[in-house]
């Protein structure tokens, strides 16, 4: 059965990425709600690996715990803002909290894109994710993540690769490398037979 599928496939589970996914919503709800009753009491505020968060003062962003977040100063009508983001860097999932006039806005990354791609930069999902897949708006009800409120967030699927396997890449490089030690043998032994013709 398991060589049916592609090891892409079987890399690929629609429950587990729901799972983690609704794990990581409500350590997101906790944690803003736990960063604006820190701010109150004047306790340090929490640092994650998977959540991120940013302070506002009315509209005017104050504290942050990364920098990784492309967003400005202040309020936009895209951030802060609750359920699935699209900003410039990827997709980021966010749960928004106030508390007088501070809001908190706590962040996960879903999947982080570049605006240009390569070899070395494609779309993938950070390193606490157990599963990679790429976000998708639209798609068939058995590939979507829900909420905790049972509402659609986005469509999972299989994150796309490159079709070479990394090793088809080093492919050219080591026939270069065996071509080079070839000549190589090649030049010592006729320079051997000519030297001891002489």
């Amino acid at each position: 059965m398991s060589s049916f599928f592609s090891s892409r496939e079987l890399r690929f589970s629609i429950s587990e990425i729901q799972d983690q996914f609704t794990t990581l919503e409500k350590a997101g709800k906790s944690q803003a709600k736990y960063v604006l009753n820190s701010l109150e009491e004047g306790k340090n505020l929490p640092n994650s690996r998977e959540l991120t968060y940013h302070l506002y003062e009315k509209d005017k962003l104050f504290g942050w715990s990364t920098n990784q977040l492309p967003i400005g100063r202040y309020k936009t009508p895209n951030f802060p803002g609750n359920g699935l983001i699209q900003l410039n860097n990827g997709y980021y999932y966010s749960t928004t909290l106030k508390k007088d006039n501070i809001t908190c806005c706590v962040s996960f990354c879903v999947l982080k894109e570049y605006e240009f791609t390569n070899n070395y930069l494609k779309a993938n999902n950070p390193s606490f994710w157990k599963r990679q897949f790429d976000v998708q708006l639209n798609g068939e009800r058995k590939f979507a993540i829900y909420n905790q409120q049972n509402d659609i967030v986005f469509y999972a699927s299989p994150l796309a690769q490159d079709s070479q396997s990394s090793q088809s890449k080093w492919g050219a490089f080591y026939l270069l490398i065996a071509m080079f030690f070839i000549i190589y043998q090649f030049q010592t032994i006729v320079e051997k037979g000519w030297i001891g013709n002489l």
